[in-house]
């Protein structure tokens, strides 16, 4: 596939886009889509066989991916780890780009996108695994620095219960960055059908509170894997999350 030529995929909306792809070692596959308002867009990369590089691109206005369009993020991973984008940006066309990092090892994966509500309760609901925290139990409590801003902003994190647990979730809003005015907030949930998308069905439980109020959530979960996200309500903040159990 040359640099002109783009899968096409549409419009982004808060209803996600998926599919699985394969290819070659040394392929590059171009993915072209827009976003009709400034909004937080939301990709990811998951059960990957191999090991890729996924790159976002702004077009020049010409409507063709090539040199001269404007790189607007990255997400390479090591290994078969899952690679993620979350962006606030404006209304325009947009470039994906997912390079395989093999030459000679072909790839597979599964690519889904959307894009959602900026300074809102509307979080990227994409579930790639960012940071996987492992059994969290009594003796092993997680604790997580993060940065969030409109470049990134929100990151996902991936947890296992051996058994039933009270579990204690603490966001410390901690400080802004550059002066500026943050909040973020936090939901916890499990990935009841696999499918690797958030519905609200799967939300146990969230905090939202104002301002650089801290967030917190208690609740008791059944042994089993859950996620938590963390996310952007507004501003730069570079907020620590704490999850311990009982």
């Amino acid at each position: 596939m040359s640099d002109q030529n783009a899968f096409q995929v549409g419009q982004l909306s808060s209803n996600p886009t998926s599919g699985h792809w394969d290819m070659a070692g040394g392929a590059k596959f171009v993915y072209e889509f827009t976003v009709g308002e400034n909004s937080n867009m939301n990709l990811s990369i998951t059960d990957v066989v191999g090991d890729v590089q996924l790159d976002l691109y702004k077009d020049n206005g010409d409507g063709k991916f090539n040199a001269s369009d404007t790189f607007r993020d990255e997400s390479d991973r090591p290994g078969n780890r899952d690679e993620a984008i979350n962006r606030f940006d404006g209304a325009g066309r947009y470039f994906a780009v997912v390079y395989n990092n093999s030459l000679t090892t072909d790839a597979h994966y599964n690519f889904t996108l959307s894009a959602t509500t900026h300074n809102s309760v509307l979080a990227s609901n994409l579930l790639p695994t960012e940071f996987n925290l492992g059994t969290v139990d009594k003796t092993h409590p997680a604790i997580q620095t993060l940065f969030l801003g409109d470049g990134n902003n929100a990151d996902t994190f991936a947890f296992h219960l051996d058994k039933t647990s009270n579990i204690h979730l603490l966001l410390q809003q901690g400080g802004t960055i550059l002066g500026a005015q943050g909040d973020s907030d936090v939901r916890i949930g499990q990935d009841t059908n696999h499918d690797r998308i958030i519905q609200d069905t799967e939300i146990i439980g969230f905090s939202n509170n104002l301002g650089n109020a801290d967030d917190k959530i208690d609740q008791s979960l059944i042994a089993g894997d859950y996620f938590v996200q963390v996310y952007q309500f507004k501003g730069n903040i570079h907020p620590t999350l704490q999850l311990s159990v009982s």
